[in-house]
């Protein structure tokens, strides 16, 4: 009988960690997901300011060639 106790107080235990562990598990997903999407953000305005910068240079060079 105490045998049979024992096994269902490790079993609580193992089933409360099991919990605490998919908590932790939920929130690491969350945090992977919201970094993805800032990394998708941050690809996209570096994107965006590599075409402004040539656009620049494009503007900067038909300047120079109107100013000769």
């Amino acid at each position: 009988m105490a045998d049979i106790q024992s096994t269902i107080a490790e079993n609580n235990k193992v089933k409360a960690e099991n919990v605490k562990l998919k908590q932790a598990l939920e929130e690491y997903e969350a945090r992977f997901t919201n970094l993805e999407q800032r990394d998708k953000e941050k690809t996209n305005l570096i994107a965006k300011l590599d075409d402004d910068i040539k656009e620049i240079k494009q503007s900067s060079t038909n300047t120079n060639i109107l100013q000769k």
